[in-house]
């Protein structure tokens, strides 16, 4: 154990010599030794002395000024995290920032967004084509091309939602266990799904011919009829998302119709 003033050729703050060097701070300015915003001379020496007798550590006062200032950043930021426009408190056993379930599942989902078709209600991080409008690919394919901006998205919506919808069906045509799922308990169900879709991406990538997904690529616009339903609108009595929500998530689709104006595929 190191003795009173023994040299430390690397400086150690665990957390109980961190909350030392705390009270000793807390102490000094209250007994005057920072007049403003810093440390007078005197208090740097007071504090260099002090910290000395009560951890047994020589640690220099550049030491000691560099833990000052990392203390100084933690404490900001803690402070911003802890403000209530965040929803995040404070946990007084753990001595952590706190945060409720509910606040990590807005965070997780706020940069996520699902491509749903028009039948589902307009929740937030649910993006689905304009009503009234042409849709589906084939309308197109064998139509006009898209002309309005709504158009547009939804011509744009249709055709990423097929690739993803694709990506399905491939994938249950080859895993026929995934389209009649046996009642195994949850836990068995889903590892099963973990493991068909690490077999079927290794077999993508390091395959150079596959009957499976060949039908797939030969044919782009093939899909597996029941990948092609849509989910039938809601009772007008069921549907419980706030207006708000579908303000916002409007806002966001038409912003996305814009760039798709602005900067054309």
């Amino acid at each position: 154990m190191a003795g009173a003033n023994e040299p430390i050729e690397k400086a150690m703050w665990e957390p109980h010599i961190v909350n030392i060097f705390c009270d000793i701070c807390i102490k000094e300015i209250d007994n005057g030794g920072r007049p403003k915003s810093h440390f007078t001379k005197e208090a740097w020496k007071s504090l260099v002395e002090t910290f000395g007798k009560e951890t047994g550590r020589a640690y220099e006062y550049n030491t000691l000024k560099n833990k000052c200032d990392q203390l100084k950043k933690d404490y900001l930021l803690w402070r911003a995290l802890l403000g209530t426009y965040t929803g995040l408190g404070w946990d007084s056993e753990k001595r952590t920032v706190d945060a409720s379930d509910d606040w990590w599942k807005r965070r997780i989902t706020v940069c996520k967004y699902y491509l749903v078709d028009s039948g589902y209600p307009p929740r937030k991080g649910y993006i689905s084509p304009y009503k009234g409008e042409r849709y589906h690919l084939p309308d197109f394919q064998l139509g006009r091309s898209p002309v309005s901006p709504e158009e547009i998205f939804n011509y744009t919506h249709s055709s990423l939602r097929s690739v993803i919808e694709r990506t399905f069906g491939v994938w249950k045509k080859k895993w026929k266990i995934i389209k009649t799922m046996p009642s195994y308990p949850l836990d068995k169900q889903f590892k099963i799904v973990a493991a068909t879709m690490t077999l079927h991406n290794f077999i993508r990538k390091n395959t150079t011919q596959d009957r499976h997904f060949a039908e797939f690529d030969d044919n782009p616009t093939f899909v597996l009829e029941d990948e092609l339903g849509d989910v039938q609108n809601e009772p007008e009595g069921s549907q419980t998302i706030s207006q708000r929500e579908g303000r916002e998530m409007k806002i966001y689709c038409d912003r996305i119709t814009r760039s798709l104006i602005t900067y054309p595929s």
